[in-house]
């Protein structure tokens, strides 16, 4: 399968599709697709034959089918949500569709269907702290992390339960960050247990 590169274009109203050259990284447009709100954040599932957007302004989650011959994008569902998402992430598994909620300050949980739908109401719907921004769940599938920029400064971290898509507060709850951090983003170390945070 080629390479393909989805990006948000939120004041237009649109994806863009670009190739991109494996080797050397150039990308080239391709196509648009058109929605009817700014869409914000994206993500695939583990197989990469869904793609999720996120719209801030009407509050929703738009499910699409990613064609395998073109990376096309065609839109077959949507679920109305009670925040705007800031970031969207499938869990392992492609049964759960995480999201972070910066304006809410809430963390979601939403099931995904044989179909590839991501479905409502969602299975967890938890307050945090304002400027929530990111969440993923790492390689083993088992836990969940929440950073918070701005004011709340801190690091939330969950167990994840792949069967319920259930979320438990870990121990510590939160793990609290140096004055002015502002955790934003993680990445998970390939082979140790360690997260790197920005």
């Amino acid at each position: 399968m080629p390479c393909y590169l989805y990006l948000s274009v939120s004041g237009e109203n649109r994806i863009a599709l670009y190739t991109m050259d494996p080797d050397t990284g150039y990308l080239q447009l391709k196509e648009n697709t058109e929605v009817h709100s700014g869409p914000a954040p994206l993500a695939a599932d583990p197989g990469q034959r869904f793609l999720y957007a996120g719209l801030r302004s009407t509050r929703e989650v738009l499910s699409f089918r990613i064609d395998q011959d073109s990376g096309s994008l065609s839109q077959f569902a949507n679920v109305s949500i009670d925040s705007d998402p800031c970031c969207l992430a499938t869990d392992n598994t492609g049964r759960f569709l995480l999201s972070a909620h910066y304006g809410g300050g809430l963390i979601g949980v939403h099931p995904i269907g044989m179909d590839g739908a991501v479905q409502g109401p969602p299975v967890e719907w938890r307050e945090t702290s304002r400027c929530a921004h990111y969440t993923q769940t790492d390689a083993s599938n088992r836990f969940a992390f929440l950073p918070h920029v701005g004011e709340s400064n801190v690091i939330y971290q969950y167990r994840f339960d792949e069967k319920t898509g259930k979320l438990t507060p870990n121990n510590p709850p939160t793990v609290p960050q140096p004055d002015d951090t502002g955790p934003r983003h993680y990445v998970h170390h390939p082979d140790l247990d360690v997260v790197y945070v920005d």
